[in-house]
């Protein structure tokens, strides 16, 4: 696996990883990790601009090593906007530049369509479907009709009214490309994982449609995650500039589109956002510095104490109901979501005393710094996740640490 961090100030950027990664058989369902690999790679002497890689230790079967210098090479002295040579960089990924293996584009595209079967398993699991049982018309197109808005909205605006997701930029390969793949590869793996439990014919049109639509827009399934590479590009445009970041993650390419969720930027903003922190993939550790808890033992927490409040909140209404059924109906209604929102509420409030607890301190220290001192901080927040991993026999995290400190037209490593 990865850990990574990423400090910036107005004046510096630090980025920090560590050196192992992670290999994946998806045939045997085995890994082993491996050390000494670089994860943090120059893409513009210039700015300086820097990409930061986590999750997939390649691409198209090269190392990320291999196709930054392919980018480079493609792109001399490109310059610019940090989101503007993030874009370029998407491109490149998504085109026919790269060298790579030729089986790379199906292998990603197998994967997309494994992992958007399996999320539609879940919807249907969600409306009462159980593995080698039938699967009725009304629970496929309830699961559907689920995998719909999630696919195609982002959420909802302050009046509630759905948002759509962005658009991926479009290729005259696409087309082609999901007609040749998009069916076989879908009876596949909705016949794998039905195995033999029959669905509604009338159905398949209709997720064949949505697994069409899903390519074309920001999104990526939730069971995708085994096979998602994340990008974070840091950087400045030139001297006397500020700072910026942009962050993704992605699956792969195909069909001249490179298949990633949610693209985010950010940059530092005097007075009212002066810092920029992130960590990144294995950042449990550090993660828990900022807030207090790692997300495994905030999620246990909530689990736990929503079951117990809703296990005493029913008993409570029935024996509220045997007196005035009324009351207990009205009782109920007011409490639906109690059970659930309580214990996130408590965890809230939780983690962000916590988080202005460490940020009082650490942010004004993180202000003022320079790129060697920055640099500084992100190795000592990169060596709780190293030190975790070591205490617990665990090489998915592994020395040496790497650290790149730039500043406006000017860069060094620090190890």
């Amino acid at each position: 696996m990865t850990s990574e961090v990423l400090l910036m100030n107005l004046e510096a950027v630090a980025l920090g990883a560590d050196s192992a990664v992670t290999i994946l058989d998806t045939s045997s369902g085995h890994s082993v990790s491996q050390g000494g690999i670089e994860k943090i790679h120059i893409l513009n002497e210039a700015g300086p601009v820097a990409a930061m890689v986590y999750g997939g230790g390649d691409f198209a079967g090269l190392p990320w090593s291999s196709v930054v210098s392919q980018f480079r090479g493609a792109r001399p002295g490109r310059r610019g906007p940090v989101k503007d040579q993030a874009q370029d960089l998407i491109r490149f990924l998504a085109g026919e530049e790269v060298k790579g293996d030729d089986k790379a584009e199906q292998i990603s595209f197998a994967r997309y369509m494994l992992s958007f079967v399996l999320d539609y398993g879940d919807r249907l699991k969600t409306f009462g479907w159980e593995e080698g049982k039938s699967v009725s018309l009304e629970t496929a197109s309830q699961a559907l009709a689920r995998l719909t808005e999630d696919v195609m909205f982002a959420g909802r605006d302050a009046k509630g009214q759905p948002v759509g997701r962005a658009l991926l930029p479009d290729s005259p390969r696409l087309t082609p490309f999901l007609q040749q793949h998009l069916g076989p590869f879908l009876e596949h793996f909705l016949g794998q994982m039905l195995n033999g439990a029959a669905f509604p014919e009338k159905q398949v049109a209709a997720l064949r449609d949505l697994a069409t639509a899903s390519v074309l827009v920001e999104w990526l399934p939730a069971r995708a995650g085994m096979f998602l590479t994340g990008l974070v590009i840091a950087g400045f445009d030139g001297a006397g500039s500020t700072p910026a970041m942009v962050h993704f993650e992605f699956l792969g390419s195909f069909g001249g589109v490179l298949k990633s969720g949610p693209v985010g930027a950010l940059a530092p903003k005097p007075r009212t956002n002066p810092i920029i922190a992130a960590t990144f993939a294995q950042d449990d550790m550090t993660r828990a510095f900022m807030y207090g808890a790692t997300p495994a033992y905030e999620y246990v927490s909530q689990m736990v104490s929503a079951s117990y409040i809703y296990r005493e909140l029913s008993a409570a209404l029935g024996e509220t109901a045997k007196g005035n059924a009324a009351i207990a109906k009205a009782l109920a209604g007011r409490l639906d979501s109690l059970a659930f929102v309580a214990p996130q509420l408590g965890g809230g409030v939780a983690r962000q005393a916590r988080n202005e607890q460490a940020t009082r301190k650490l942010w004004p220290l993180l202000e003022a710094a320079n790129a060697g001192i920055l640099a500084g901080y992100a190795a000592k927040f990169m060596e709780l996740p190293v030190v975790e991993h070591e205490l617990m026999r665990d090489e998915g995290v592994s020395r040496p640490i790497r650290i790149l400190a730039m500043e406006p037209g000017r860069y060094f490593w620090k190890d």
